[in-house]
């Protein structure tokens, strides 16, 4: 009688979560909408209860760990008709973790780390770890043994951008040089409101990524871009500060002005 109820309790909140999404939409923007939902809409939690593995602790209960989320992620993707899988296997700090990996509209396969992802300090999370290409995802991750069959449709077909996350060059995120970075981040403050929650660049190297991080942020020249593109942000010191998540694994980060 548990179970039944649980399955109607989860089912109902699926079909819930996933009446906004447009049956036109490509495997990448349904992807992209439940990975957004999840990082939103749950917490990650460390210690174990019955639930907080499953899809149901995730969904239902709003709080899950790594499996939970890679379980979630799947089911709700299985019910928008792409094609998924849950990978197990260990951090490069060796704990054990899941994530997935889903089968784009291109037909090759994208990483996809919805826990990494769930970021507390901003509301809807990052995409640091989504759509990653395999010399990127493989740095932090390692799948267990039985995924290492090079014959398995997920391998065989996998996306290996030499190092780019896709979603970032998809959505013209990926800085190659100096001036392609001050164009996407002039161009980010530009479109940044109060919606938007936070702006993202990935770099082509970490040598661009730190001449980024000095110029802008601790050398304060942001300021000038904001007061040229988007002087809303400074008017009245609504914002008088950003906070910055670094990932240096990925030659990315995630930036966003903290209000008064």
């Amino acid at each position: 009688k548990e179970a039944a109820s649980k399955m109607l309790e989860i089912e109902k909140k699926r079909d819930k979560i996933l009446a906004d999404v447009d049956k036109k939409w490509t495997a990448e923007e349904k992807a992209k909408y439940v990975h957004d939902y999840l990082t939103k809409n749950c917490r990650y939690v460390i210690e174990y209860n019955r639930f907080n593995g499953t899809a149901y602790g995730c969904l239902v209960e709003g709080e899950a760990r790594c499996e939970g989320y890679a379980k979630a992620f799947d089911y709700l993707m299985e019910a928008l008709g792409v094609r998924t899988v849950v990978i197990t296997g260990t951090t490069d700090e060796g704990e054990a973790h899941a994530w997935n990996k889903f089968e784009g509209s291109d037909g090759k396969w994208y990483n996809v780390d919805v826990t990494w992802d769930d970021n507390d300090g901003v509301e809807e999370g990052n995409h640091c770890y989504f759509m990653s290409s395999s010399e990127a995802f493989y740095k932090t991750h390692t799948p267990n043994d039985v995924y290492a069959d090079e014959n398995l449709i997920f391998n065989s077909k996998e996306y290996s951008g030499s190092g780019k996350n896709y979603y970032y060059k998809m959505n013209k995120l990926y800085a190659t040089d100096e001036e392609d970075a001050k164009e996407i981040l002039a161009r980010e403050i530009a479109d940044y409101n109060d919606k938007k929650k936070y702006m993202e660049i990935e770099f082509a190297d970490s040598k661009l990524y730190d001449k980024f991080i000095k110029k802008y942020f601790t050398d304060g020249e942001i300021v000038d871009v904001i007061a040229e593109e988007n002087p809303e942000l400074i008017k009245d010191e609504k914002y008088n500060s950003f906070s910055i998540m670094e990932n240096k694994d990925e030659n990315i980060i995630v930036f966003y002005p903290i209000k008064r």
